[in-house]
């Protein structure tokens, strides 16, 4: 199968043409390769000064990072315990997940990654005495906490992409939307480019204009009938998402003979069968008949 001639039927004519000498399994197999889009700006953030915890703790929250800083207290500490969760959790994540542990007390300078856009964070500390005792921030029951707010970023990208073949060279897309992080989407940014043999010179992205574009569907037109790579990236006012991707395939019916194909009408096609067969039959018929007649002689 894998070196197989693939076809389309169009739908508009019912003619029946040659797609590509491409195999299925480089198709199957196909990379898709990376697009440059503009970046967002970087954020120039002021530092939150955190009051309410022991020492000088100091936040910076950027998109999906937190950058962090405590200088501890001439209190007698014997260990520290800097913790963090999302406002509302009910559980805090302790820096020991992040393999920074407990320590003697020390100057700490860190960064959170892969934190969450658009999302209020909290901080605290837990705190063991020389004397034994322990205390923790927030305490229990107070309103006075050390939190600061991730900024927007650009969308998640569109989840469970799919498409409808219409006619021609028409499709129509479906996705589900996903999390704006902090930012309405506003709209949609399409490419595609067909799918070639890998001995040939990989073609560029190109935008593709929408129709009837709404936040879970559009309508398409490739300038090509050849299987494509699409991908589909939701936008808001601070950029795009990262692509969700899909492969476009024409209706394919396979070649039964790599030696003949037909390129004309469908029903053309196969009232030619049928004239064949009933030629070769009567052919057969003639010939038996000729050899009845020259036995009787």
């Amino acid at each position: 199968m894998d070196n197989e001639l693939l076809t389309t039927t169009l739908a508009t004519s019912n003619v029946t043409t040659v797609l590509t000498n491409l195999s299925r399994t480089d198709v199957d197999n196909f990379q898709f390769p990376e697009d440059e889009v503009p970046k967002p700006p970087l954020l120039v953030v002021k530092p939150f000064y955190c009051h309410s915890l022991p020492g000088q703790f100091i936040l910076k929250c950027y998109r999906r990072e937190i950058h962090f800083t405590w200088i501890p207290p001439d209190t007698k500490i014997a260990k520290a315990m800097v913790k963090f969760r999302e406002f509302h959790q009910p559980k805090f994540t302790t820096m020991s997940d992040y393999g920074w542990g407990h320590s003697g007390v020390k100057y700490r300078n860190h960064t959170i990654t892969s934190l969450k856009p658009n999302r209020l964070y909290e901080f605290g500390l837990n705190l063991i005495y020389e004397n034994s005792t322990f205390d923790r921030f927030p305490k229990i029951g107070s309103k006075d906490i050390c939190a600061c707010k991730t900024y927007p970023d650009v969308p998640d990208a569109p989840l469970d992409l799919r498409y409808h073949y219409m006619q021609g060279n028409q499709y129509t897309l479906e996705w589900t939307p996903n999390d704006d992080n902090g930012e309405p989407i506003i709209t949609y940014n399409m490419k595609s480019m067909p799918i070639v043999s890998s001995n040939s010179e990989q073609p560029k992205w190109d935008s593709i204009t929408p129709h009837d574009l709404t936040d879970k569907q559009a309508n398409i037109t490739l300038d090509t009938n050849h299987q494509s790579a699409f991908q589909l990236r939701a936008v808001n006012k601070i950029g795009m998402s990262d692509p969700a991707y899909l492969i476009i395939r024409p209706p394919f019916q396979k070649v039964p003979d790599k030696s003949i194909f037909c390129l004309a009408k469908f029903f053309e096609c196969q009232h030619f069968s049928f004239n064949f067969q009933s030629a070769l039959n009567s052919i057969i018929a003639i010939h038996l008949k000729s050899e009845v007649f020259s036995d009787k002689k």
